[in-house]
This record gives structure tokens, C-alpha cells and sequence, in this order.
């Protein structure tokens, strides 16, 4: 659905994909370094997390043989979500990162589904570590509500495939 901005202005479906795949690329870099700014509050790191994020080999493989625009949009949303989620322990209950957190959750589940599958367990033990050791169960509160409404968002995506999932 994002693909048919690009695809009015051009009418052409081959630039839009493509369009897609560079802003994909671009995106995912520029979150890459807020997401990692934000965790270890250096600029050097942020330059570096990104740079190795763009050219990592799997992902150089998505984009060149596979083509699978719904992964490579997910690579987008990893840092997003994880900058969001770093950003709760400044603010936990702003309404701006709860949504924007919340909706992102859902993009990434309606995106790839699969790889929410990977990538959601994996930031839930990071936010839990990072709750427990700075002792801020607010923020446990905060990204509870996320999960919940990022889930609650994407789930006419999510819960016909539950329920048909044997057909």
C-alpha cells in the first residue's frame, strides 16, 4: 500500500518498487544511528551501527537476489521500534512515542509478519533487562500499553490467520 505513492506520480510499478527498495535502505541507516545514539549516547557508535546495519551481508542478499520488499521494510522498523522503545525511559508515557511505538509494532507485524515473530521476543528481553536493572517499572507499564495496542492495531491481520491458518 506504501508502494502506491510512488506508483501514481510515475505510473510505473518497477520505479516504485525501487523507490521502495532506496528508501528502505535509507531509512533503515538513519534509525540505525538514532536507535544507537540513543543507547550508547555517541555519536561514533551511531555512525558505525549504521554503516555496519546498511551493508550487512544478509541484508545485501534481501536486496539483491531476493527482492522481498516486506523484509527489507521490517529492517526499517527494528531500529525505529527500538529507538521508540529507548525512548520511553526519557518520557514513558508521551503520548507521541506511545503511538507512534504502537503503530510501528503493528507495521512491522502487517510488514513481516515472520520476522515480528523473531524480532519482538528479542526486544522484550531487552526492555525487561533494561526495566530491571535501572529499576523503571513505569516504562514496563508504558511498553506494556505499546505491545497491547500495536498488537490490538495489526490484529485484522493477525487473527484471520490464526483462525485459518489450517486451510
Amino acid at each position: 500500500y506504501l508502494g502506491i505513492l510512488f506508483y501514481i506520480p510515475t505510473h510505473s510499478f518497477i520505479l516504485s518498487i525501487k523507490t521502495m527498495f532506496v528508501l528502505s535502505v535509507f531509512l533503515s541507516g538513519i534509525f540505525m544511528y538514532l536507535a544507537s545514539n540513543e543507547l550508547w549516547k555517541n555519536r561514533t557508535a551511531g555512525v558505525i551501527s549504521s554503516v555496519l546495519y546498511i551493508y550487512l551481508p544478509y541484508r545485501m542478499v534481501d536486496l539483491y537476489v531476493r527482492g522481498s520488499l516486506g523484509e527489507s521494510l521490517s529492517f526499517v522498523l527494528f531500529p525505529l521500534i527500538l529507538y521508540l522503545g529507548l525512548k520511553l525511559f526519557v518520557t514513558p508515557f508521551s503520548r507521541y512515542i506511545v503511538f507512534f511505538l504502537s503503530i510501528s509494532i503493528a507495521v512491522l507485524i502487517m510488514a513481516h509478519n515472520i520476522m515480528a515473530v523473531l524480532f519482538l521476543p528479542v526486544l522484550l528481553i531487552f526492555m525487561l533487562i533494561r526495566i530491571i536493572s535501572e529499576k523503571r517499572y513505569d516504562v514496563l507499564q508504558a511498553f506494556i500499553l505499546c505491545l497491547v495496542l500495536g498488537f490490538g492495531l495489526s490484529a485484522f491481520f493477525w487473527i484471520p490467520g490464526l483462525f485459518e491458518g489450517k486451510y
